[in-house]
């Protein structure tokens, strides 16, 4: 539900759910259960946000439709694996503060779509700053912030409802 978020949907409200439901079951577990909830979720998040790749393996479906089930789920599972690590990452350092636990995942966010999109194999696509360009407004922060800047913004905004309730203020 979180690729809705990119166009041509913007359906960003779906953050405000998939995030928050993310951190809860990221809160709770050991680091290796973290790391696994975390990596089936960037599995999820990447097939639904870079199937459009193979659609250019089907051009010539007889010489290149074989590497459609690699492109779609190989490459997902790839990036997934950048996940893996923010969720083991967090499992490590979460603390029972839920403020202190949301800084902490957006940070993580940040720091491994940074690390993914970083090299010679980066893939600088669907990162979550570019869910800011739904609002003009909102978008023109990257002339000063960065695309990671936008994307750490985009993440932690998506706290509202569980930071506000104080409920949910420690774990």
């Amino acid at each position: 539900l979180s690729a809705l978020a990119f166009a041509p949907f913007y359906a960003w409200p779906l953050l405000l759910v998939t995030f928050p439901y993310l951190l809860l079951q990221l809160e709770k577990g050991t680091a290796r259960q973290t790391a696994w909830r975390c990596f089936f979720f960037g599995y999820g998040f990447f097939v639904a946000g870079t199937y459009w790749i193979a659609n250019a393996l089907l051009v010539d479906i007889a010489q290149f439709g074989w590497l459609f089930p690699i492109s779609v789920f190989g490459l997902s599972a790839a990036f997934a694996a950048y996940f893996w690590v923010q969720g083991y990452l967090f499992a490590k350092l979460r603390t029972t503060h839920r403020f202190a636990n949301v800084l902490l995942f957006a940070s993580l966010w940040v720091v491994c779509e940074y690390l993914r999109s970083a090299g010679m194999l980066g893939f600088p696509w669907n990162l979550m700053g570019y869910v800011a360009i739904a609002s003009e407004r909102v978008a023109q922060l990257a002339s000063i912030i960065g695309t990671f800047g936008l994307s750490w913004l985009v993440v932690f905004g998506a706290f509202p409802l569980v930071l506000r309730d104080k409920r949910y203020l420690s774990a």
